[in-house]
């Protein structure tokens, strides 16, 4: 897993704007719950199945209908993506030559599926490309190479997700010195980007804090995971720093934010290193939610750690399902703790990662 504290290339600047709302007792952009509104469903035996040539992966993708799993590698082998058949586990093959060549990826961050596109995405944040493959060639062609690409020419990728037509949002690094200081319109959570991979547009709102949060430390404060919902029509985006999760449209515009079932706020304090700085965790902060929330037509699950990051303790066994409008449903307790999943919600099963098992997927029947 990736360690939740984050280099930027800026220089502070004297200042720097806050974004704050100081009396914290009127929360006023968001619903709030707590773990006892959530109905307690039946605890989640998991099934530990053993896969000998599973490296440790960080990300896992399933698509029932071609019987696939994929995971994304930690940066362990030639290779950075492997695929297993979704119901056996069966080793397939490995792909994504890791490489700077024509074809090849340095990274592999994220990766998504659109059924109506049958294609796959797969960012590379270092050579800031998303690359597409096709599932056909995963399980047919001799070499699996991508079918396409969309290089993101304005800013550095972060998390992207790909929208209709090539489009894609992904998460605004907000820095002091890329935009009038005092000028609150250029702060945003999306940057969106046309299929060409030019920068047209950002939008969406921070959530009002009682901390103060300088524009430069906002993308580390408010970092998460942002997924499509399936339909895809709805941005989902879980923070790691605050047990916040939000609803949005394809423009970013917030449809429903709700927080819980604890209340923290983000931490992060700001080190000098060099000429540049680093945005790391103070002592007091937390795990949110973490892993990547999976949304159907009217069912959010999402992993909740809500545990000190200084244990950087990753694992959870909390996991909470919201309706389409983000109210708080059901409580399920693992009996296996993970990272990361997804969902065949076909057949109600979760199928999770691990680094306390080795060499393991874990399945679950809900």
């Amino acid at each position: 897993m990736k360690k939740l504290f984050f280099l930027s290339m800026c220089v502070v600047f004297p200042g720097a704007f806050l974004i704050s709302c100081r009396n914290h007792d009127r929360v006023y952009d968001r619903s709030v719950f707590e773990e006892k509104d959530l109905l307690p469903g039946k605890s989640l035996a998991g099934v530990p199945t053993p896969v000998p040539e599973l490296r440790k992966s960080s990300r896992i993708k399933i698509i029932p209908k071609y019987n696939l799993i994929l995971t994304l590698d930690m940066g362990t082998g030639d290779y950075l993506a492997q695929a297993f058949s979704l119901d056996s586990c069966k080793y397939l093959r490995s792909f994504i030559k890791r490489g700077t060549g024509s074809g090849e990826q340095l990274s592999a961050e994220s990766i998504h599926y659109r059924p109506g596109e049958k294609v796959i995405y797969v960012a590379d944040e270092m050579k800031n490309i998303i690359f597409i493959y096709s599932p056909d060639s995963i399980l047919r062609a001799l070499t699996v190479r991508p079918t396409d690409s969309i290089k993101a020419w304005a800013e550095p990728l972060n998390r992207p997700v790909v929208l209709a037509g090539k489009s894609f949002a992904d998460l605004r690094w907000n820095r002091s010195n890329t935009a009038p200081i005092a000028d609150f319109r250029s702060v945003g959570v999306y940057n969106f980007f046309s299929p060409s991979g030019a920068l047209i547009n950002y939008g969406g709102r921070f959530p009002a804090t009682s901390n103060a949060i300088d524009v430069n430390q906002l993308t580390e404060a408010f970092f998460g995971r942002p997924n499509l919902s399936d339909d895809n029509t709805r941005i989902v985006y879980a923070y790691y720093n605050t047990d916040i999760i939000d609803l949005c449209d394809l423009h970013g515009g917030l449809i429903k934010r709700v927080q819980g079932p604890d209340g923290f706020e983000p931490s992060v304090r700001t080190l000098k290193v060099g000429e540049g700085e680093e945005i790391v965790p103070r002592k007091d902060a937390r795990f949110g939610y973490t892993g990547t929330p999976r949304m159907n037509n009217n069912t959010l699950l999402v992993l909740y750690n809500g545990t000190s990051q200084e244990k950087n303790e990753y694992h959870t066994s909390r996991l909470y399902q919201f309706d389409s409008s983000l109210v708080p449903k059901v409580f399920y307790r693992l009996s296996e703790p993970i990272f990361d999943f997804d969902v065949d919600w076909g057949r109600r099963r979760i199928y999770g990662l691990t680094h306390l098992k080795d060499k393991t997927i874990i399945t679950f029947k809900f």
